[in-house]
C-alpha cells in the first residue's frame, strides 16, 4: 500500500511540476519573442538586447562591437539583415530552448541552388516562465566564424527532426533551412 501510494504521489508531483506549455503560455513566449526581436533589432540596441536575453557581460561587449560604426538594422524592408527565432525542445517539459541567429543574406551566385549569409551572432537560451512572464536563462552568444559554423554543421541534418516537436505542438514553423530569404 505504502509503495502504491508513493508512486501515485510522484506522479501527481511529476505532472504539476513538468508539465509542457500550453498553447497560451506557448503564444505568449513567441509574442515576447518576436517584439524583443523587432523593437530591439531596428536598430540593434545591444544594452537592451543583452538585458532582455540576459547576456553575460563579456558577450554583451561582442555586440557593442558588432554594432559599432554603421548600427546594425534587422528584419527591415531596406537592410538585406535579419534575425530569425527557432525553438527547440529543452531537457525538462517545462523549458524551451530558443536559438537567435542574425545574418546579412548575400545574393545568390549563377548556378547556386542555395542562398548564401554572413552570420553576425547566434545566440542560444533557455526559456522558462517566472510569475507567467518569459524568463531567459544560460544565455550564450556564438560570434567566431568557425564556431557559428560549426552550429549550423551540428544541426543542418537533424534540423527538421528538431523543430517538428514545437512545429506539431505549438504549430510554430521555423524558418526553411534552405531557404531563409
Amino acid at each position: 500500500m505504502k509503495t502504491l501510494l508513493l508512486v501515485l504521489q510522484l506522479l501527481f508531483t511529476v505532472n504539476i511540476y513538468a508539465q509542457d506549455f500550453t498553447q497560451n503560455e506557448f503564444d505568449k513566449i513567441n509574442n515576447d519573442v518576436s517584439r524583443a526581436v523587432y523593437s530591439l533589432a531596428q536598430p540593434l540596441n545591444a544594452a537592451k538586447f543583452s538585458e532582455k536575453f540576459n547576456i553575460a557581460d563579456t558577450d554583451f561587449q561582442i555586440l557593442e562591437q558588432l554594432n559599432a560604426g554603421e548600427k546594425l538594422t534587422f528584419n527591415d524592408l531596406i537592410s538585406e539583415n535579419h534575425i530569425l527565432p527557432i525553438f527547440f525542445p529543452a531537457d525538462k517539459p517545462d523549458e524551451l530552448q530558443l536559438t537567435l541567429f542574425a545574418f546579412k543574406a548575400l545574393p545568390k551566385r549563377t548556378n547556386e541552388d542555395f542562398n548564401r549569409a554572413n552570420y553576425y551572432f547566434v545566440l542560444t537560451t533557455i526559456i522558462t516562465l517566472k510569475d507567467g512572464n518569459p524568463f531567459y536563462s544560460n544565455t550564450k552568444l556564438i560570434y567566431k566564424s568557425k564556431s557559428i559554423i560549426d552550429w549550423f554543421l551540428s544541426g543542418y541534418r537533424s534540423y527538421l527532426e528538431k523543430t517538428d516537436p514545437v512545429f506539431r505542438k505549438y504549430k510554430f514553423i521555423p524558418p526553411p533551412p534552405n531557404d531563409l530569404k
